[in-house]
């Protein structure tokens, strides 16, 4: 645990910059004129997702290193961004086949973020 502490001070650092990268995601994923409720409902656990991913991705290259440069951070947003940029059908087949529905309980979000 304590581990994980020194690495979450030092992720303080970067906290705006990956603010910023989710906004955008969700931004430009939301704003769709075809998208429907149950759309945007999908593409924010979808966005939460990849955002745990890429959280777990940084501190695994930190506990490597003991550090975290701009460069690893960028590496990996970029790494997530194309492994998770499926289309809406791909991204509902895979929730609907690893969840047991396509639209998570009240409070599951919370509890992977």
């Amino acid at each position: 645990m304590k581990e994980y502490r020194r690495f979450v001070d030092e992720m303080e650092s970067y906290d705006v910059l990956l603010r910023n990268i989710l906004v955008n995601d969700l931004f430009s994923d939301f704003l769709l004129p075809e998208a429907s409720l149950q759309d945007l409902v999908v593409m924010s656990e979808w966005k939460s997702l990849c955002f745990v991913a890429m959280r777990q991705m940084l501190f695994l290259k930190w506990y490597l290193n003991k550090k975290l440069t701009y460069e690893q951070l960028r590496e990996c947003v970029v790494i997530i961004e194309r492994m998770t940029g499926y289309d809406m059908d791909d991204i509902e087949e895979y929730m609907e086949n690893s969840f047991e529905s396509l639209i998570w309980p009240l409070g599951y979000a919370e509890l992977i973020l």
